[in-house]
């Protein structure tokens, strides 16, 4: 069972993530976002890389889990090379505002953890 600082800690973390996806969605840089709202950047930059660093932790135990396939939601678009314009093999994936190439000899546990990171900061 959870302790009242972990269930804290997680309500702050879930109170941020909307934050930050709310600031992405307005178009105003942090710092006019931040006065905006009346918090200062600092914060905002605090809590985006403790949900980094989360994110990254997850990815990580993910990927430390055997035979344990890595399917992020929230990929917006997915495309492979071979049209006339790019016989490639290319693969380009899309997760929110971030774009991710990916050639046939890219290692795929590192586009995974990619992939899963974009996912929770977008």
């Amino acid at each position: 069972m959870k302790n009242t600082k972990e269930l804290s800690r997680e309500y702050r973390l879930s109170h941020w993530r909307e934050v930050i996806k709310e600031q992405k969605r307005s178009g105003l840089s942090i710092k006019a976002y931040s006065e905006r709202e009346g918090f200062h950047a600092n914060i905002y930059y605090y809590w985006q890389r403790q949900l980094r660093e989360l994110a990254l932790k997850e990815v990580q135990a993910v990927i430390g889990t055997q035979g344990k396939e890595i399917v992020p939601a929230g990929w917006k678009e997915v495309s492979i090379g071979g049209t006339k314009a790019d016989e490639s093999g290319e693969i380009r994936i899309e997760i929110g505002k971030s774009r991710v190439f990916a050639g046939p000899r890219t290692d795929t546990e590192l586009l995974g953890k990619v992939c899963k990171v974009l996912v929770s900061i977008c």
